[in-house]
């Protein structure tokens, strides 16, 4: 979901600099394990539960990691954010099967909490992919924070504050470093909103 082919004009010089190194710094590589362990603790208190589902949540999520990561090195992409339209279906469509796996395993042994995140995680995934397929895009950067602190409402107002404030900086940055126009910002704000909205807080 992230990057353009196109880029947009306007920042340059340092702003530009800085939204690259935010971007980098929130890259969901982070934000999401983190934000989903936040969510998962505010829900159940328990922190071997959250470590433990966490790590699960990852290891479904290791073959998409690994093969953006493999496809960096190998060259497969234009670039790390996969910008060039034609080579992301393989990708995207692993991503979705590796989150369904995901959530097979959470509605077969886990605590609402991590179904619900699942679930949110595998109805975006696949309605981000069938956008950007469509020849449209929108903000994975940003859609990942601000659905986390959707379903972190209202068992954590803390973890919602901080992931918005962690989506409203990405907002910016994706913006600043061009790799994102306004409506593509809007959109992984609205997709986030709307699937968190389906499934229901955590």
């Amino acid at each position: 979901m992230e990057g353009s082919s196109h880029r947009a004009t306007g920042p340059s010089g340092w702003t530009t600099s800085a939204g690259h190194a935010l971007s980098a710094a929130l890259h969901p590589v982070g934000v999401a394990p983190l934000g989903f362990g936040a969510v998962v603790y505010a829900a159940t208190r328990d922190l071997s539960a959250t470590m433990a589902w966490t790590a699960i949540a990852a290891a479904c999520a290791g073959p998409a990691l690994a093969t953006w990561l493999w496809g960096i090195h190998r060259g497969w992409w234009t670039d790390a954010d996969v910008s060039q339209r034609q080579q992301r279906p393989g990708l995207f469509v692993l991503g979705c099967s590796c989150l369904a796996s995901l959530w097979l395993v959470a509605a077969w042994s886990g605590p609402p909490v991590v179904e619900r995140l699942a679930s949110a995680s595998v109805l975006a995934a696949t309605a981000g992919t069938a956008i950007t397929l469509a020849g449209f895009k929108v903000s994975g950067h940003v859609a990942i924070p601000v659905a986390l602190a959707a379903l972190a409402w209202p068992t954590s107002p803390a973890a919602t504050a901080l992931l918005l404030t962690v989506a409203a900086v990405l907002s910016w940055a994706r913006l600043a470093a061009t790799r994102h126009q306004p409506a593509e910002v809007l959109g992984g704000w609205l997709l986030a909103a709307a699937c968190a909205a389906v499934v229901g807080p955590a």
